[in-house]
């Protein structure tokens, strides 16, 4: 759209149509100035644009100098009109100059906006004038259901993107845009935000023309271009733009990826299919016919698809192309747009189920491009040791997700997993370690790494904790673990630190574990964590991490559970108590495993006052006396006896069963073994009135299905055929064995075996 030696090229900000109509009219109008939206802070950025290590897809970042989390991207990429404008401007050596309102305003708006929110009156945020979108729906949309589209995305593929033309599509876009805002401002006010940025656009125009320039080119998003011609004075713009704040910026490149492009990914000016896009951009410039272009695509998708064990012939690629070409013809377009194609892939491909082809949503639509930036780049020192770190490792950011496996015992590996925990305690989160790493031994480790191009940002925010990675992997922790409101996350950032190899912030850790664990009442915290430790005291790792700090540790806490346990077992629900008493057992083998002798005989002396605590659950009763014999503490006749009272007629028959499952749970050999205990047991049962044994029944079979199936069967056959042991003679002459028979069913349902009864 001319006006008054103004050429208006109104884009959307990704799209390959729209790139090559720009790049056509730039050609030919042959324009002394380049006017490009996007803040005057990307200057500087220009020197690079030809550098050879700068790859699309990229973002100019800007943030602010002392508050790097306050920060904004510009991405492009190889198809996005602005990029491709770049590239024309340094090739062809016209002067382009970005008109966008300045970072240094709009960041400066933001922050003032934030602060006064937080004063402002319930039901009124000065953010809704200030940083808010224009609008929360895409402004195409009331074109695209004009013309019997679904949604703008669809009618703009169409219209542009498919099908670039030169010079008159801007023209006709500004004139259907102009109709739209008019419609749209009609019933809601523009947000100030827009208005500073107009003004500023229209300020620009005035000063390139003011500076002598006869044919400028402007490249904005359409939605601007309506404004830019409007007969607005210079005064009323200056006026408005009076007085804006402002805040110290820096600029940088960064990687950027297709996923980020994305609009799932919340991206306002995304596309729904960068991949595609891509792809579309580069058979455009080979001048390849629409056929080719849709032929293409369905190949690549069944390439894909093949490689993951689907079986997609030839025959099905020709028939899927063909479908394409028919479901366009009917739908009175062409060539076929990216629905038409995965309507025809889904049918042949797919036999109608759509779910084959979501692996080509990630992998194919979107992509998983990954963009590269100059080493050069203005990096600041936290950058630069973390590219460092990469190259001596050997590790490259990718976008797509891999799995990258360690082995410990070399320095390769364990530097690279130290690398990668230090990053986590920075709370960048390039990689997981995978839950079943350590299979196969504590000196293997499987990560899951995937780069995203917001840790760029992050490394940036984290630069005020320290000019290394290790330094302020550990400056940060410290003040994260002092921030910490429970010993869960103390632990948890205890055991972080050690695996990223920072003795001095464990030592410090450790210092406020103790403080915190010597006033706190989370005994059962302290339990879980507690084994842990041991096994790092007991077995040491393959890091060579010095244990002699932690083994002092490791006594604290135990000395604290001992104090804290009793009272914590107190008045606990059914699942609670079950909880805590798994918890006993995990207390008790890390402290065997520790083979300590003081502590163990201190942790013994703590579960027998409990074992004869009133008022706890009986699961906790039966897992100390079982703890307790396992150790030789007491003996079996003491458990008999104990478990005897426990199933008196006095005992409740849920407490009864609770102290059942605490002794006996996983351990079936124990009951198998002991004629005296299984004595009590069966004598128990067969006394039990019809109601009794009604309520616990439930109870006894979830003990007994902790058994393995050949200790219940070792245990059944000794009740059919070992009468001696049991309470109850068969050899009793008023003893009825048909109606015996009948209970032998409901006795196998309990232990849960099968057995032949015949």
């Amino acid at each position: 759209m001319l006006v008054d030696k103004v050429f208006y090229l109104g884009i959307r900000h990704h799209g390959p149509g729209s790139a090559n109509s720009v790049l056509r009219a730039l050609a030919s109008f042959a324009a002394d100035k380049i006017l490009l939206e996007g803040p005057a802070e990307a200057a500087p950025l220009l020197a690079q644009i030809n550098h050879p290590q700068l790859q699309p897809p990229v973002a100019q970042l800007f943030y602010a100098t002392d508050q790097p989390a306050e920060a904004v991207f510009y991405p492009y990429t190889r198809f996005s009109p602005e990029w491709q404008t770049l590239c024309y401007a340094q090739a062809s050596q016209t002067p382009l100059e970005f008109f966008d309102l300045p970072q240094t305003h709009a960041l400066a708006l933001k922050r003032n906006g934030s602060v006064q929110e937080t004063e402002a009156e319930e039901g009124q945020s000065p953010l809704d004038d200030i940083d808010s979108l224009t609008l929360d729906f895409d402004p195409l949309d009331l074109l695209a259901h004009a013309a019997g589209f679904e949604d703008g995305e669809q009618w703009w593929e169409q219209m542009v993107e498919q099908n670039p033309q030169e010079g008159e599509i801007f023209t006709a876009i500004a004139e259907a845009m102009s109709v739209v805002r008019t419609a749209i401002e009609a019933e809601r006010p523009l947000s100030l935000r827009e208005q500073y940025r107009e003004a500023w656009m229209r300020r620009c125009i005035r000063q390139a023309r003011k500076d002598g320039y006869q044919k400028i080119a402007v490249v904005c998003g359409a939605w601007h271009v309506p404004a830019l011609v409007q007969p607005i004075t210079a005064k009323q713009d200056t006026a408005l733009l009076k007085g804006l704040p402002k805040t110290k910026i820096n600029a940088t490149w960064i990687p950027w990826t297709y996923s980020r492009i994305s609009r799932h990914s919340g991206y306002g000016a995304g596309v729904a299919s960068p991949g595609w896009y891509d792809y579309l951009w580069e058979r455009n410039q080979t001048g390849a016919s629409h056929y080719a272009v849709s032929s293409g695509w369905i190949t690549r998708a069944a390439r894909l698809l093949r490689t993951q064990g689907l079986d997609i012939s030839p025959a099905s690629v020709i028939d899927a192309v063909r479908l394409a070409e028919a479901l366009a013809t009917l739908r009175d377009r062409h060539p076929p747009n990216p629905s038409d194609m995965t309507e025809a892939m889904q049918t042949l491909f797919g036999l109608g189920d759509p779910t084959a082809l979501k692996l080509l949503d990630e992998r194919l639509w979107v992509s998983e491009r990954l963009g590269q930036v100059p080493d050069d780049m203005p990096q600041t020192p936290l950058q630069q040791d973390f590219q460092h770190q990469l190259k001596s490792l050997r590790l490259q950011k990718e976008a797509v997700e891999k799995l990258l496996e360690l082995d410990l015992r070399t320095d390769s590996g364990r530097n690279r997993s130290v690398l990668l925990y230090r990053l986590q305690l920075l709370g960048i989160a390039w990689g997981s370690v995978s839950k079943d790493s350590r299979s196969k031994g504590t000196f293997k480790e499987t990560w899951q790494l995937q780069w995203r191009p917001e840790f760029e940002l992050s490394l940036i925010e984290r630069n005020l904790w320290g000019t290394a990675i290790a330094s302020a992997a550990a400056t940060f922790a410290l003040a994260e673990l002092s921030q910490a409101g429970s010993l869960a996350l103390l632990l948890e950032g205890l055991q972080q630190l050690l695996l990223a190899d920072l003795p001095a912030a464990v030592s410090s850790a450790m210092g406020v574990l103790q403080a915190r664990a010597a006033t706190t009442n989370q005994i059962d915290e302290l339990m879980l964590a507690l084994p842990g430790l041991v096994r790092i005291v007991r077995y040491g790792d393959v890091r060579a991490t010095d244990t002699a700090a932690l083994k002092q540790l490791v006594v604290s806490l135990t000395v604290r559970i001992n104090i804290g346990l009793i009272n914590q077992c107190r008045q606990l629900d059914e699942d609670t108590a079950r909880t805590m008493a798994d918890a006993l057992a995990t207390v008790n083998s890390a402290l065997q495993l520790l083979d300590e002798a003081e502590l163990n005989t201190a942790w013994q002396q703590v579960l027998v006052r409990l074992a004869a605590t009133d008022g706890i659950q009986g699961v906790l009763c039966g897992k100390c006396y079982r703890l307790l014999e396992n150790a030789h503490v007491i003996n079996a006749e003491a458990v008999a006896e104990a478990l005897s009272l426990a199933l008196s007629r006095a005992e409740e028959p849920t407490q009864a069963a609770g102290w059942l499952e605490g002794l006996l749970s996983g351990a079936g050999l124990a009951l198998l073994h002991d004629d005296s205990l299984r004595q009590v047991l069966d004598t128990y049962i067969c006394g039990l009135t019809r109601e009794r044994f009604e309520a616990i029944t439930p109870l006894l079979r979830r003990t007994f299905a902790t058994f393995a199936f050949g200790e219940r069967r070792s245990l059944l056959d000794k009740v059919l055929y070992d009468a001696p042991a049991t309470g109850l003679s068969l050899a009793e002459p008023d003893f009825d064995h048909t109606q015996a028979a009948l209970v032998l069913p409901l006795l196998d349902c309990i232990l849960g075996v099968t057995h032949n009864h015949g």
